[in-house]
């Protein structure tokens, strides 16, 4: 968490955040910023600042149940519902639908759980006029770099991810860096060695 906000305090002119996910996170705050806050599960929703949206976002609108332990929607396919069943209901939106008459959105974080690729998937419009992305990956990144190809990625090292998993594998000094662009070695990396592992991890975007 150290170093997704080092690199967004060294963003310039950040007036408008989107936080997918913002869950009791109050981040991504400042003088003069305007914070559109996402947040169904209303335990979490109750404490946040800003404009708070007590709804998902996903790649259309639906209703889906939402596990409190795992605090992901999950569906009827999906691991997380075999295990701990079904929870309440909560409603989901598209990025496209809210934001549609919003003019720039400066900084887009998103923290969904598994659901970072549909939300993307529903905010095609909006993120042509976003300048800069972060979102998690835990399934692969290569679908992100085809969806995303006017956004320079690169991957957040975190101290996690760096000491407990490419440090002890990986001898390139690239890697001591918060961030390192999504060459097809480090895309290698991420899905070969980092996800077999369950070490998911952050993508930072720029528009080109």
């Amino acid at each position: 968490m150290e170093v997704e906000l080092s690199v967004f305090k060294s963003l310039k002119d950040v007036k408008v955040v989107f936080d997918v996910g913002a869950r009791t996170d109050m981040l991504y705050d400042g003088p003069g910023v305007e914070v559109h806050r996402f947040e169904p599960n209303p335990e979490f929703a109750s404490s946040l600042s800003g404009i708070v949206n007590r709804f998902g976002l996903s790649d259309k609108e639906e209703e889906l149940s939402y596990n409190t332990v795992t605090q992901s929607f999950v569906n009827g396919k999906e691991y997380p519902r075999r295990i701990y069943g079904w929870g309440p209901s909560f409603p989901l939106k598209t990025l496209d639908q809210y934001a549609k008459d919003i003019p720039r959105i400066d900084f887009l974080k998103i923290d969904a759980e598994g659901m970072d690729y549909k939300i993307l998937l529903g905010g095609k419009e909006t993120l042509k006029k976003t300048r800069y992305i972060q979102f998690e990956y835990w399934d692969g990144v290569q679908k992100f770099i085809d969806l995303l190809p006017d956004f320079e990625l690169s991957l957040i090292l975190d101290s996690r991810l760096y000491n407990d998993v490419i440090k002890p594998r990986v001898t390139d000094e690239k890697y001591e860096k918060p961030l390192v662009s999504l060459t097809e070695d480090v895309v290698h990396l991420i899905d070969k060695v980092c996800i077999p592992l369950g070490a998911g991890g952050n993508i930072f975007g720029i528009r080109k």
